[in-house]
């Protein structure tokens, strides 16, 4: 309100932010609303913008984050073909060791005397009594694995001080240490050698081990099935096949009467093979119940493994 100078009685509303002369003014509620206006314009703006520069920083984030993962996968250790092929090697290296270890155990005195005193084992049709039968057998089985000459065999006289062994017998003896010690000393040398792959294998792809042995058991299982249901399908021709795979023709057969046939006679061969077929069957059942891929040994594998893995891709 404003009065009017020329007509005093008379007053005009002056337009509000405008003096009498029309020139804007200051008006405090205006500025007031005005500057919380702005204020919250301005406030959303750099929220806004700031918004904008999260979603651009994460995104870039998560694209470096997928480019490391990418990176992790591709130098995954546990993936690579060096631990393939160490699990394939200790899967091969497996069937040997079983074996070899199961008929290293049979040849030994205590599975002679086993054998000799178990129940039903047939008497000795020519005269030995069961601890001559023991005494001279264990001649037999501890030649097979020392490094005495075969003098140690020929050497050897019954009661009545004639030679216990004939000449063949011995040669016979002979064929089979050689035979026999170089495959207990390669499988002392094989056994090194996974000793070294399972390490390899532990330090690079964690589970390794375990899927090789799991493997090898299993390769190891079929091929004793294997070989027992050939064995009991026929015995006579499973026993000739062996021999004649490691011995000349002639150079393994021998009267009932000699001394080989009363110390081990064919039912002492079906009792070795069923100690062998026993213990290597044992022994892969162990070893499939420690290495089954359960959940909770692939979740634990699968943890190691990508921690590993990271720790790679870092360096």
């Amino acid at each position: 309100m404003s009065e009017n100078l020329f007509e005093p009685n008379k007053t005009e509303r002056i337009p509000r932010g405008e003096d009498s002369f029309g020139a804007t003014r200051w008006n405090p509620v205006e500025a007031a609303k005005n500057y919380g206006t702005e204020d919250q314009e301005s406030r959303s703006l750099s929220h806004h913008n700031s918004e904008e520069d999260f979603d651009g920083d994460t995104q870039a984030s998560a694209n470096t984050l997928m480019a490391r993962s990418d990176d992790v996968i591709l130098r995954d250790p546990s993936k690579s073909v060096g631990a393939r092929f160490l699990q394939v090697i200790l899967a091969v290296l497996f069937p040997a060791l079983v074996l070899i270890g199961a008929v290293r155990a049979v040849a030994t005195p205590w599975f002679a005397w086993a054998i000799y005193n178990r129940p039903g084992f047939p008497a000795d049709e020519f005269g030995f009594t069961n601890e001559e039968r023991l005494t001279y057998g264990n001649y037999g089985v501890d030649y097979l694995s020392n490094s005495a000459g075969e003098e140690y065999l020929g050497g050897l006289v019954d009661s009545n001080l004639n030679p216990l062994f004939l000449n063949t017998e011995v040669s016979h003896m002979v064929d089979v240490k050689n035979v026999l010690l170089p495959v207990f000393f390669g499988g002392l040398g094989l056994f090194i050698i996974a000793v070294l792959v399972m390490f390899a294998l532990k330090s690079v792809a964690p589970g390794g081990v375990r899927r090789g042995l799991f493997a090898g058991s299993i390769i190891t299982l079929v091929g004793i099935i294997a070989l027992a249901v050939v064995a009991i399908l026929n015995w006579d021709a499973f026993f000739t096949g062996v021999h004649q795979l490691f011995f000349k023709d002639g150079t393994w057969t021998f009267n009932y009467s000699d001394t080989l046939i009363r110390l081990y006679p064919p039912q002492f061969w079906v009792d070795a093979g069923i100690g062998v077929g026993a213990l290597v069957l044992l022994t892969c059942l162990i070893t499939l119940l420690a290495t089954w891929p359960s959940r909770p040994r692939r979740e634990h594998d699968r943890m190691v493994t990508q921690l590993k893995a990271e720790r790679y891709a870092t360096e």
